[in-house]
């Protein structure tokens, strides 16, 4: 499975329209090379370097997205999922909301991993 962004290469910097600083909207983000057999994915964006790249002390999760179709798809610059995927969900970030959250590292500069995850349990509601 691949990921990639339009707006940052892998290993780049987030431009500031993404982050607290910003606009704080989500980048566009797409995913392809989905494994055969997968029945749904999940998207999430964690920074593993909080509070102090120095000494992280946990992961600080800024966006989950679960629920999406297992085929390629594209979430565009501050996308509702929902709207495009409406069998998706958004699940509570770090700061106790639903949705995306952009970065704010208060030392330092952080990393922020947007992983996916394949599964293998399709639910509706």
């Amino acid at each position: 499975m691949l990921i990639s962004s339009p707006n940052f290469s892998n290993g780049g910097m987030i431009p500031r329209k993404f982050t607290q600083q910003g606009e704080d909207i989500s980048p566009a983000i797409e995913i392809t090379d989905l494994p055969e057999g997968a029945k749904s994915i999940v998207l999430v964006c964690m920074d593993p370097d909080a509070p102090d790249p120095q000494a992280p002390k946990r992961t600080f999760i800024h966006w989950i997205v679960y629920n999406l179709p297992a085929v390629p798809l594209y979430l565009p610059e501050g996308a509702d999922p929902k709207v495009l995927y409406p069998n998706c969900f958004q699940g509570l970030n770090d700061r106790g909301k639903v949705g995306y959250i952009g970065p704010k590292p208060p030392i330092g500069i952080h990393r922020y991993l947007f992983q996916s995850v394949c599964g293998g349990l399709l639910a509706e509601v």
